[in-house]
């Protein structure tokens, strides 16, 4: 029982020590990389208005290269935040994952045929890597980053 008491009152004062000091380095960090995801969303959202008022696409490279700016771009930014202690893997993590969805978006700019089942089978490569790339953000508790418009096979329906 004594035991479990003095383990008690390390893990209390461990929890302590490690919110002194640094207790809004992880808000710091959220709130910047949400701006940034924010800035990155509305780039997305209007970029895929456009593509949307111009429905004749042949070429699915024509959002793909545009996206892949602005997710790069986006990405090198938040990977030059620093990241909270103890956030350190998620943020490797989430750049991983955005990454990945540039290099799916990268697939789309390249792709030889322009069959619509090799585009929608491309584009939806993309949409998993961007699902990952949601599903980091959310373990960091990065809301808006979690709700990033990452997904293009929509866009070829």
């Amino acid at each position: 029982m004594r035991l479990t008491g003095i383990a008690a009152l390390a893990v209390s004062a461990a929890f302590a020590l490690s919110s002194c000091g640094g207790a809004d380095e992880p808000d710091r960090y959220t709130l910047a990389a949400n701006r940034i995801c924010t800035r990155m969303a509305t780039k997305l959202e209007q970029l895929e208005h456009r593509w949307r008022s111009h429905p004749n696409h042949a070429d699915p490279g024509d959002l793909a290269r545009p996206m892949f700016t602005i997710v790069g771009d986006e990405r090198v930014r938040l990977a030059a935040l620093k990241a909270p202690k103890g956030q350190v893997v998620l943020t490797v993590e989430l750049d991983q994952d955005l990454l990945n969805f540039e290099n799916r978006l990268t697939d789309l700019i390249h792709l030889e045929s322009l069959s619509r089942h090799d585009i929608l089978a491309t584009a939806r490569t993309a949409d998993a890597a961007g699902v990952e790339a949601r599903k980091a953000a959310s373990e960091l508790g990065l809301a808006r980053c979690a709700s990033l418009p990452l997904a293009v096979s929509s866009s070829f329906d």
